[in-house]
């Protein structure tokens, strides 16, 4: 239960933060972190 409770307080928090837009706000970051460690990848 605690563990659960933990999780969406910080879920909550990450949604504060980003405006709700979590996924479409770090994708980006993520894919420039991928070119960076894996140049040429296939998608």
């Amino acid at each position: 239960m605690v563990d659960e409770s933990i999780q969406a307080t910080a879920q909550a928090d990450a949604r504060a933060q980003t405006g709700g837009i979590g996924g479409r706000f770090v994708w980006p970051a993520l894919l420039r972190k991928l070119e960076r460690t894996n140049p040429g990848y296939d998608v």
